[in-house]
């Protein structure tokens, strides 16, 4: 597939200045400067190392100097957030490295950016300086410490302050001392000086021109945020959305560190607000087209060491636009090793699904599948129609079979793409299956809703001692026993029937349990759970993803606080100093809520849990109205840490809340279908 044309592995356009000793980037927005993913690493610094090493070898010139890693030598002295574009600078030679720390931590260095901020821009003076303590806040927010006096203006205060100090709107607990609930402690943090310059007003919108004294974790967004102008797309503190973060580093002034020379070293402007409209169906078809190829690129910008993986075939399933989170609303494309799947929420972007079409043929796929999803689609009886779910792709060829293997991290899973409006793996749950194959090990590990079973396929790749597997739909237990048993047999080398002895065949739950190492029973789980047919078993990870709605004959179930029950049935069959890895894809239940219900489920069962936050996969930025799927690791008998004060939350290499929705499981015609509105 021609992926290369969206994941540009690296744009020789993107390099403003090079000499001998130095080279400086253009860095485009979605680019990390640090990979978050070492084994996979995507970042500016990798990306322009490879580059130069090709090009040495394709002008037949000799190799520079050579980095731990044998690639060409990157000395790295400043950093870039993720979404922010701009003017990125490296040392290529070790001689370099002296001067230029010492312009960079002795803030010789002149560093000036652009942005467009929203707010109260009437209120904006044409110049003002910023000067606060910044700690570290909550899920991944820098707060701005504030004093007692400034709490009460929070979100709209004076601007004339210097030494004026206070919380970025929705951070709790700023300025308080040690001692009260989330707090730092008072005098700590680091200092962040900031100079604003409004450069024009443009409706709700303002352009300002950003000079910082000091380099501070998210210093401009947390500063700005906290004087009631956050960053155009910067959700995380309050911004409208955007497809993109509208900061923007133009500007970088220092002296050459060998030559001494004035060095200016400056970015192409930060494009327009209102050329970042995003992919919108009011649009033109040339001028959506566009857009969409826009979005396109800015997508594969963050996914590189996806693409990375998908060209070794490690990784071949994954998330290339994600709606709202990518500036498409409406709109979400996946990868599915040759093939396209696209779905289309929108109504009036359906209108245009030619035009959609024609822009991802430009990528090469083999074919491109379509799913039409209705609002409601999480209450359909059937998600195999025509109309919702054509058979064969809406261009291009089709897959080779109905069902065909696709990979993460190495370990297979079966899909079908043309057999409703779910595929049999759901990839916002990418990061939580690696979790569980990490977890896995020599436990025993109680799969409930399983669905097809990706759950119980991961942790069998990851060496779980036992597995049980649950789902009410026979079909459903059918796909999970055959992809467990195709794992078992590719691992093992056995004989079909060797492989056999160790997978229990789908069972109906009276027949009781069964000893052997891997079983699938076919049962209603709630009534399972709460008859205790499981015999006082217990075991030591239990991954409870359970559709938004579902009825069977004895169980109506909801999504809500029909939770906190689930939690503590699911507690009790859990093992002392077990893991319950529990999911919610309900769009209407926050976060906030949903650790609400987890905790009143344990104290239900008499069980105390740390309950930790699982993050979104990097595929699945989320949008601005906040995750759909909610993931938490609870660690079982052990006590809460940090009560009150900030959440413990995984690292982006492991799993991220995501988001979709689902439909109850309903009889089907071919094969299971839960539809989670991907």
């Amino acid at each position: 597939m021609g992926l290369a044309r969206t994941f540009t592995r690296f744009d020789p356009a993107w390099i403003l200045y090079e000499d001998e000793h130095l080279v400086a980037l253009n860095k485009p927005a979605g680019m990390p400067s640090q990979s978050a993913r070492p084994e996979s690493p995507d970042d500016a610094r990798f990306r322009l190392s490879g580059f130069l090493d090709e090009r040495a070898e394709a002008q037949g010139a000799p190799l520079g100097e050579r980095g731990r890693d044998g690639r060409a030598y990157l000395g790295v002295h400043q950093r870039l957030d993720q979404e922010t574009s701009g003017v990125l600078l490296f040392a290529k030679a070790r001689a370099a490295n002296p001067g230029l720390a010492e312009q960079f931590e002795g803030r010789q260095v002149e560093k000036r950016y652009v942005a467009w901020v929203a707010g109260d821009v009437t209120r904006l003076p044409a110049s003002l300086r910023l000067e606060d303590v910044l700690v570290p806040g909550r899920d991944g927010r820098t707060e701005v410490l504030g004093s007692k006096d400034a709490r009460g203006s929070r979100g709209r205060p004076p601007l004339q302050g210097a030494s004026e100090t206070r919380s970025a709107p929705g951070t709790a607990g700023a300025g308080r001392a040690r001692g009260e609930r989330g707090g730092p402690a008072a005098g700590a943090g680091q200092r962040a000086v900031t100079h604003v310059r409004r450069v024009k007003v443009e409706g709700h919108l303002a352009l300002v021109d950003v000079r910082i004294e000091t380099g501070r974790t998210h210093q401009i967004r947390a500063q700005l945020a906290a004087r009631g102008f956050p960053l155009v797309g910067d959700t995380l503190y309050g911004g409208p959305p955007a497809p993109r973060l509208m900061l923007h580093a133009e500007e970088l002034r220092l002296r050459h560190p060998l030559t001494g020379a004035a060095l200016r070293l400056c970015a192409p402007a930060l494009p327009d607000h209102l050329r970042l409209a995003g992919v919108a169906p009011e649009r033109s078809p040339d001028a959506l087209a566009e857009a969409f190829r826009a979005a396109l690129r800015r997508a594969g910008a963050r996914r590189y060491g996806l693409f990375v993986e998908h060209e070794r075939g490690v990784t071949t399933a994954f998330r290339l636009l994600h709606e709202e989170g990518d500036g498409a609303p409406g709109l979400a494309v996946d990868v599915y090793d040759e093939h396209l799947l696209v779905h289309l929420r929108d109504e009036a972007l359906a209108a245009h699904e030619d035009t959609l079409l024609s822009v991802l043929a430009e990528l090469g796929p083999r074919g491109v599948y379509l799913k039409r999803r209705p609002k409601q689609s999480n209450t359909l009886a059937d998600t195999r129609t025509e109309a919702l779910a054509p058979e064969r792709p809406a261009w291009g060829e089709p897959t080779d079979e109905p069902e065909v293997t696709v990979h993460e991290a190495g370990v297979p899973y079966r899909v079908r793409l043309g057999d409703g409006l779910s595929t049999g793996l759901f990839l916002d749950q990418r990061d939580n299956r690696g979790r569980v194959r990490e977890l896995a090990r020599g436990r025993s590990v109680l799969n409930l809703f399983a669905y097809t079973g990706p759950f119980t396929v991961a942790a069998v790749a990851g060496g779980a001692a036992r597995t049980c597997t649950l789902d009410v739909a026979a079909p459903a237990l059918s796909w999970a026993e055959a992809q467990v048993s195709a794992l078992v047999a590719s691992s093992s080398r056995g004989t079909s029937g060797a492989v056999r002895a160790d997978v229990t065949p789908v069972a109906d739950a009276a027949d009781g349990a069964d000893t052997r190492r891997h079983t699938f029973v076919r049962t209603d789980v709630f009534a399972w759970l709460r008859s205790q047919r499981h015999d006082g078993q217990r075991f030591e990870l239990v991954v409870v993803d359970p559709p938004t709605y579902s009825k069977t004959k004895r169980t109506r179930w909801t999504s809500g606080s029909d939770w906190v029950e689930l939690c503590a049935l699911s507690a009790r069959v859990a093992a002392r100093g077990g893991l319950l890895l529990l999911c919610s894809n309900d769009r209407r239940m926050t976060p906030r809520a949903f650790r609400g219900h987890i905790r009143e489920g344990l104290a239900q069962a008499g069980r105390d849990g740390r309950i930790v936050d699982c993050a979104l996969p990097l595929d699945f930025p989320e949008p601005p109205v906040g995750p759909t799927m909610k993931s938490c690791l609870v660690h079982l008998d052990v006590a809460p840490a940090n009560p009150g004060g900030s959440r413990p939350r995984t690292s982006s290499a492991q799993p991220r809340e995501r988001s979709s929705k689902r439909t109850p499981p309903a009889a089907p015609r071919k094969a299971p279908r839960r539809s989670r509105g991907r």
